[in-house]
């Protein structure tokens, strides 16, 4: 990333700056996370859970603890810092010359692309327009990364909460 950014101003191109208003940034972000959520269960209506491919485990092992408290760290940690610099960062910054719509879709488009979910695809896109619409009307990374990391963190509880239950 910082190879393709070089020349750019750093600050600018990874939107590293604090978001217009963080309320503004809260009630788009509840919008976002809503319409995730409401894509991900149209598609669990229609295609069922065990044909997602970033759906809930359907069982917990306990003795794989530490393993999955280290994989949930990184998932809801790290990967949503990376992502959003990649897609909401710099992806829209290059995007951007050719209208704030273009790097939001274009972003989003290349957020799921990368996650490589075929039957996910659709949720994985909403999720991206989400934070591509939030980049776009707080001027902020920050929101984005917070908002990821938030789906992120949820979806490894819930995968624990429902494996440890047998609950699908």
């Amino acid at each position: 990333m910082l190879l393709i950014a070089r020349g750019l101003p750093l600050r600018e191109a990874f939107a590293l700056r604090a978001p217009t208003s963080w309320a503004a940034a809260g009630r788009i972000a509840l919008a976002a996370l809503g319409a995730t959520w409401l894509t991900s269960a149209v598609l669990e209506a229609l295609i069922g859970h065990a044909a997602r491919e970033q759906a809930v485990p359907q069982y917990w092992d306990e003795t794989r603890a530490a393993p999955y408290l280290v994989n949930a760290i990184v998932i809801a940690g790290f990967v949503p810092i990376v992502e959003e610099s990649m897609c909401r960062g710099l992806g829209f910054v290059l995007l951007a010359r050719w209208g704030e719509r273009v790097a939001v879709l274009g972003s989003a488009v290349a957020f799921a692309l990368a996650h490589g979910a075929v039957t996910d695809f659709p949720w994985v896109l909403v999720t991206g327009v989400g934070l591509g619409y939030l980049r776009a009307r707080t001027w902020s990374l920050y929101p984005c990364v917070a908002l990821h990391g938030t789906i992120n963190g949820i979806a490894v509880l819930v995968s624990a909460l429902a494996g440890a239950t047998g609950v699908t």
